[in-house]
């Protein structure tokens, strides 16, 4: 398993880790492994999130959660987001993201 504390995707470009020993980040078009993550993450949505793919952020706690941040609509109340466990991730796609961020 990655060692990591956080990482967190933003809509805006960066993608963040944060572990014990190191903090990174770099921009989302560099990575070649954050979309699978995102897509994964984004597979496991309850049903009531179909077709709302916009995304303020993606926080992803080690071996706890990843939360997932819609954008808020505009002029409309922010839309509440979602909660996956860990273990339901693929932890493959989150390793090799976290090797790409710490190399």
């Amino acid at each position: 398993m990655a060692n990591f504390n956080s990482i967190h995707i933003f809509a805006f470009g960066d993608v963040q880790i944060i572990s014990k020993d190191k903090n990174a980040t770099k921009k989302y078009s560099e990575l070649t492994k954050a979309k699978a993550v995102v897509d994964k993450i984004y597979a496991l949505k309850p049903v009531e999130y179909a077709g709302l793919e916009d995304y303020h952020a993606i926080n992803i706690f080690s071996d706890m959660f990843a939360d997932f941040q819609p954008k808020g609509l505009e002029g409309q109340t922010r839309v509440k987001g979602f909660r996956v466990k860990y273990k339901d991730i693929d932890t493959k796609a989150i390793n090799a993201l976290v090797a790409e961020l710490l190399a």
